[in-house]
């Protein structure tokens, strides 16, 4: 939930755009590699805040905490791989309900710039709720964004 608040906030606050996120949106077809793509300030302000904020307010165990930015650096990667891999997925929990695959961040990369849409990386359903998931995106990927690499390719 907080990826998804602080996202919106750098596509909505014209300083955070442009002097924080503008610079990992020059990539359109995101790959593992362009998960870091941007000025230095967007993998700390989008990648460190949430889990600052979530430090601050559940104060997790260490080895959570670890596991936790863990997991978080292997989702960017594969959110950014632009494959959905079936194997893979389901080691990022594509099974978990409303979980955000990369068909819906290539989409984000792709089509929304500033527009600020498909902002899903962890789960779809901030998106859905908040008036953000683009009917396109939900007729590409189904009710619950597809999983599967054909789908991918087909982008």
């Amino acid at each position: 939930f907080w990826f998804w608040v602080i996202h919106y906030a750098c596509h909505h606050n014209d300083f955070l755009w442009k002097h924080v996120h503008s610079g990992h949106h020059r990539v359109h077809t995101p790959t593992a590699l362009s998960a870091t793509v941007g000025d230095v300030l967007d993998p700390l302000v989008i990648g460190t805040s949430p889990h600052l904020v979530t430090i601050l307010i559940l104060h997790p165990h260490a080895l959570v905490m670890y596991v936790g930015m863990t997991m978080y650096t292997i989702a960017s990667i594969h959110n950014h791989s632009g494959m959905n891999i079936p194997a893979l997925s389901l080691l990022m929990g594509g099974w978990i309900p409303f979980r955000a695959s990369p068909v819906l961040h290539d989409r984000h990369h792709k089509f929304s710039a500033r527009k600020c849409t498909d902002m899903g990386f962890v789960f779809w359903i901030w998106d859905w709720l908040a008036g953000t998931l683009t009917p396109e995106t939900l007729r590409t990927c189904g009710q619950f964004p597809s999983r599967d690499i054909a789908a991918t390719q087909q982008q």
